[in-house]
Formats: structure tokens, C-alpha cells, sequence
């Protein structure tokens, strides 16, 4: 017992030495009396305000998921909310939201659907239930790329305006046009407004706007860098009336907005979502880069300031929607007006393109006394960083980071999915280039140091891709690999613990040996210092080419991995070793979409999965088409407008 007292005395030592002692583990989903909580089995993107990627579901596991089937027998394909004529933008490239027995979908055109989730009726809409055409401010459809989040008795939905609708009928109930209070222009064209996942905190709505111009490119979109302000909005679930927002833009080194109005530029969008701590009251968000302007005079060398809040994961208090803590993953990066002084090298718009994840680990297992409670969020840059959610202001650092991958900006970068967190293992999947002579292309073969098995950044395959191909860029997932690895959370924070107390503050490489290129930053520093110990990683495997673009693209279910893709097929991986099961679900519509021909060579059936697959109560809820703003994308584009929802169960 006294040798036992003396370990735990020792850890809680070298805990204390990192960092302040953790709360008690908060609550998540959930519903409550006043309607305000996050509600139902699957009420949010990632499931629940911690984004861990864990369904709820009891029935699907490894030994079953081979027998699934369309819910349809009559429709081999297992679409359903399938728009052929195009006209409604019926394509969903968001995970879908799942409460009582109803799944809800947004789709791209600006309505958010509801289908019964199970029993007889599964996939028929809703009774009572109507689609409103919610709108713009210029009374266009509204664009949808993100998820509903569900409350008790209300749906949120956010594109160019914040919606409010009625649960049970789809009436809307409120609507803001958050442009006119927070002094954003109204853009339409290049400028289009995009934004993050939305979450629930109490009873606020908590969105974050970006703007999709830097990959547009144009005069246009020279003219409307200076008004890209990312913001952080908390909206009144009542009303929608705001509560607080925050211009990211115009936040110093102490957290506080700078004085006089002054803003270090624009561009510092929020991409992803938000964790939420409820015990401390804080919203976790992460954070895009900042954007250069060419009318500026320190444009022409490079040496405009960047905010520290570029490329950065912020701890938001959400009651009074003040900076707590910040820490920034790549510093000095400021991606070039319609990207005119940025190549794609993977060394810059390296944002933080993360939906942060909420966790606690006992440091020795089975004793809460050495639980610590953590965030953890992957960024552009490669990198999984693990931070205690107690920080002191000034100070803070992450207690374990790994570089996993290259540097890559192609597509959402070397991390391109949140990794699901079960029981203290986290499977991460990163994005890079495997050589595979089966099916590259002889030009590959001319890469330096282009052998098999190394890695190197995406942003080079896309760029070699993109100067042979006549497919351009896009053709490059299909040449890319998802490594896949199982990483031990509780060995990963020993380690980072080991390497903080000798004053090592940079990743440790959990990229192989084999590496192209030595990774460094913008100034040529290393990036990463030394292996990742082979006791962290429980198993590794290469996924080929099955490459995930969605933030949500892997879901852990009883032991299964769940993986939608760019190819469009669901393909579900054995979590206890990493083998790929014989079983792939293939949702593609009745008949393939115009321009479709262009694509078939690239492996391309009709369709892509990029949302999230929700898996509920023995049924996997399968989103279904590009919608619209993906990619750069401007405007409705009748190329991707398309796809829809399908679903299958267990016989």
C-alpha cells in the first residue's frame, strides 16, 4: 500500500508539474426540461458536443456488419431523397442528425428533411412534417454544407442566416442575418459566407463564420479579402438573437481585442465546430489562417503581422464569449490574396481544420484520482495535439503532439478527419502518398526518392497530379493513401509528459523513417524531432485508396470502423487490428450525373460520401453527394448538385 501511495504521490506530482488539477468529467448529450440541451441519440455532427466519433448504437459489430442491407429491397442502390432532375440541390455532404426514432438531413438547397430512422416506414418522409425553402438574405436557397444540431423541440441550421425550425414540422420560427450586427459585408459570388458545424452550449447556438475566397481566386475576391472577418457568433437558442461574437481577427497576444478597432487583417475563419466543457463553461473552436491583402505594402514581402489567433485552437468562456486561453499551431502563416504568393507546397493555409475533441484519461487505470481532463484537435499542419483544458493564459502548450503526416493543404490536409476516441485508444487516419506500382502511374516514378512505401505531403502528389493529369488535382485522391493507426492515448501522454520535463516542445515524428522530405516549417526549422515509440501505436495499416475528405469521416462502432469516402463506397475496418472487412456499401443513385463520364476513369461511381455515416440502433444513415460552396465552389454547381440519403439495417 505505502509503495502504491508513493507511485500515485510521484504522478500526481508530475501532473501538477504540467498543469492544474482536472474538474469532474462534464455531460454531454442529453435532453432537459427547457429544450436548451443537446437531445437525442445522434443531435450533433460528431454525435455530441465532445466530437469523439462514437455511435450509440448497441447492435452493429464486427461479426454483423457483413449482413447489412438496404432498407429498400425493391432499390438495390438504397438511395433515397434522390433528386434526379437537379433541381432542388438535394446533395448532402453532412452527417445526419438522428432523435426519436426520425433522421434528419440537410441538403444543399436549402432545406432540411426528416425521414423516419426505423420500423415499417424507414426512409418515407415524415407525416406532418414540410420541407420549408429556408432562404438567403437576398431570398436565394439557402446553401447547406454543415449538420442540424436537435434540441428537444427545436432544429438549428445555420448557411447564410441562422434558422430556427419547429422539430415535429419543419416551420421556421426564427431567422437572423448575423452580416448586418456583426458588420460583415453582405458577399454573394467569390465572398461566399461559409462556416463551422454548429453546438449547443446551454442555452446558446454556437456558430463560426469563414469565407470560401481564397480558393476562388478572381478580381473579385481581391476586392473582399479586407472584409473576410472570421467570427465566432453565440446565438439565444429563444431568438436567435446574438449573445456575444467574437472577431477573430481583432484579438492581441492577452486574448483582449485590440484597442481602437484596429485588426491585424482578415481571413482567420472557423472551419470546423466546437468542443464543448460545460463543468468550466468553455467552447473549444479551432482556428483558420489569416489571409494576406495585396493593397497592404508588407504583401510584396512577406512580413505582414499575423494574429495569434491564425492557425490556432482558442478556449472561449460562453458566457460572456471572452478569450480564455489560445495556443497557435503554425505561427507566421498568412495564405495570399485568391492565393497569389502561395504555391501548393504544404507550407502554407495550414489551419486548424479540427472539430476539437473533449476526453479524460486516468492516467493509471481505474483510478479517477489520476484522471486528467484533456482536448485534443488535429490540424493542416500534420499534427494531433493533446492539451489539459486548464491552461494559464500566456503559458500554454500541449501535453502530447505527434506529427503524423507532412504538411498538406490539398483537400482538409495531412489529418483530413477528427479521429473516433474509445476507451483510450484514438484512430487517427492520416493522408499522405504510398507508392503502389499495381496502379501509379509511370510519372510518379520520376518523384525524388519516390520508393516504395515512403510518404510524402499530398500537396505534392496534387501538384504532380495536376501538371499530368488531365483530370487536374481532384484525380489525386485516387493515387493517395489514409494510414490508418490505433494510438494508445494514456502511453501517448507518458511520453509527452517525459518529453515536456526534459524541454522538448516540438512534435515527435509518427511518420515512419521513409520519409521524402524532411519536414520543416516556412523558415526551414524541423517540424518534428525523433519516432513516435512503437509501444504508442497498437497497429498501423494503409487504406488504398480510400481517402475520407469529411471532418467526420471515421465513426467507431462495437469495434467497427465506419468510413465513408471520395470514391463513394462505406468501407468498415476491424478496430482490434486494422484489417479491412469483406464488406463495402456501394450508395450511389439510379443513374450517374451529368459529367459523370468524365469522372468514371478516376474510380468514381456517380457519387462520393463525404459526410458523416451515423450508425443508430442496428441502421447506418449514409450521406450522399457533394452539395454546393465545396471546394471553392461559388454558386449552385449543377455538376454536384445531387445525391441524397441512404440508409441500411441489419436483416
Amino acid at each position: 500500500m505505502k509503495i502504491f501511495t508513493m507511485k500515485l504521490r510521484g504522478l500526481m506530482l508530475l501532473v501538477g508539474a504540467i498543469s492544474v488539477f482536472m474538474l469532474a468529467e462534464p455531460g454531454f448529450a442529453g435532453g432537459s426540461a427547457s429544450g436548451t440541451a443537446l437531445y437525442g441519440d445522434w443531435p450533433a455532427s460528431n454525435v455530441n458536443s465532445n466530437n469523439l466519433n462514437v455511435a450509440p448504437d448497441t447492435q452493429i459489430n464486427a461479426s454483423n456488419v457483413t449482413t447489412l442491407v438496404n432498407v429498400d429491397p425493391t432499390n438495390a442502390l438504397g438511395m433515397i431523397a434522390f433528386d434526379p432532375t437537379m433541381t432542388s440541390l438535394a446533395g448532402v455532404d453532412s452527417a445526419p442528425v438522428v432523435a426519436d426514432g426520425i433522421v434528419y438531413v440537410a441538403r444543399g438547397g436549402g432545406k432540411v428533411s426528416a425521414y423516419y430512422a426505423n420500423g415499417p416506414n424507414v426512409g418515407h418522409p415524415v407525416v406532418g412534417y414540410v420541407e420549408t425553402q429556408l432562404t438567403d438574405e437576398d431570398g436565394n436557397p439557402d446553401l447547406f454544407d454543415s449538420s442540424p444540431v436537435i434540441t428537444k423541440n427545436a432544429i438549428y441550421m445555420a448557411g447564410r442566416r441562422m434558422h430556427k425550425l419547429d422539430r415535429f414540422t419543419g416551420a421556421e420560427l426564427a431567422v437572423h442575418l448575423y452580416n448586418d450586427d456583426i458588420n460583415l459585408t453582405s458577399h454573394s459570388g467569390p465572398a461566399q459566407i461559409t462556416g463551422s458545424q454548429l453546438m449547443v452550449a446551454d442555452d446558446l447556438i454556437i456558430y463560426g463564420t469563414a469565407f470560401n475566397i481564397e480558393a476562388s481566386g478572381g478580381l473579385d475576391a481581391l476586392l473582399l479579402y479586407p472584409y473576410a472577418h472570421g467570427e465566432i457568433i453565440a446565438f439565444r437558442q429563444s431568438d436567435l438573437s446574438i449573445a456575444w461574437h467574437i472577431d477573430l481577427p481583432s484579438i492581441g497576444p492577452d486574448g483582449k481585442p485590440l484597442p481602437n478597432g484596429q485588426s491585424y487583417g482578415s481571413g482567420m475563419g472557423t472551419f470546423g465546430g466546437f468542443g464543448v466543457d460545460n463543468a468550466r463553461k468553455l467552447v473549444f473552436a479551432a482556428i483558420g489562417n489569416q489571409y494576406s491583402d495585396v493593397s497592404q505594402p508588407c504583401f510584396a514581402t512577406n512580413t505582414c503581422p499575423v494574429g495569434p489567433l491564425s492557425d490556432s485552437l482558442v478556449a472561449i468562456d460562453y458566457r460572456t464569449g471572452k478569450v480564455v486561453w489560445f495556443y497557435q499551431y503554425t505561427a507566421n502563416d498568412a495564405w495570399g490574396s485568391a492565393g497569389l504568393d502561395v504555391g501548393a507546397n504544404g507550407k502554407k493555409d495550414l489551419d486548424v481544420h479540427a472539430h476539437p475533441q473533449i476526453f479524460s484519461i486516468n492516467l493509471i487505470p481505474g483510478v479517477n484520482l489520476s484522471k486528467i481532463d484533456l482536448v485534443g484537435a488535429r490540424a493542416k499542419d500534420g499534427t494531433y495535439r493533446i492539451f489539459t483544458r486548464d491552461q494559464i493564459p500566456g503559458h500554454v502548450f500541449p501535453i502530447a503532439q505527434v506529427q503524423f503526416e507532412p504538411a498538406a493543404t490539398f483537400g482538409d490536409g495531412a489529418i483530413q478527419t477528427d479521429p473516433p476516441i474509445k476507451d483510450g485508444i484514438m484512430y487517427i487516419g492520416s493522408t499522405a502518398l504510398v507508392k503502389d506500382p499495381s496502379t501509379d502511374p509511370a510519372y510518379f516514378q520520376t518523384l525524388p526518392g519516390y520508393t516504395m512505401g515512403r510518404h510524402t505531403s499530398l500537396d505534392l502528389l496534387g501538384s504532380v497530379v495536376e501538371a499530368n493529369d488531365p483530370f487536374g488535382r481532384f484525380a489525386a485522391f485516387q493515387y493517395g493513401t489514409t494510414t490508418l493507426r490505433a494510438i494508445d492515448l494514456r502511453q501517448l501522454i507518458y511520453f509527452g509528459m517525459g518529453r515536456l520535463l526534459q524541454g522538448k516542445k516540438i512534435p515527435v515524428c509518427g511518420i515512419d523513417a521513409n520519409l521524402i522530405n524532411p519536414n520543416v516549417d516556412m523558415v526551414g526549422n524541423p517540424t518534428c524531432d525523433g519516432l513516435l515509440p512503437n509501444n504508442i501505436v497498437k497497429w498501423t495499416t494503409t487504406l488504398k485508396p480510400f481517402i475520407p475528405l469529411a471532418a467526420s469521416g471515421f465513426t467507431y462502432d462495437n469495434g467497427v470502423l465506419i468510413m465513408g469516402n471520395i470514391l463513394g463506397f462505406v468501407d468498415f475496418i476491424n478496430a482490434q487490428n486494422g484489417a479491412l472487412l469483406p464488406m463495402t456499401l456501394v450508395p450511389q443513385p439510379i443513374s450517374m450525373f451529368p459529367g459523370a463520364e468524365f469522372l468514371a476513369p478516376l474510380g468514381f461511381q456517380g457519387n462520393v460520401v463525404l459526410g458523416g455515416v451515423a450508425a443508430v440502433n442496428g441502421y447506418l444513415y449514409v450521406p450522399v453527394g457533394i452539395a454546393v460552396g465545396h471546394e471553392g465552389a461559388v454558386s449552385p454547381n449543377p455538376l454536384f448538385a445531387f445525391g441524397g440519403l441512404a440508409i441500411f439495417k441489419l436483416p
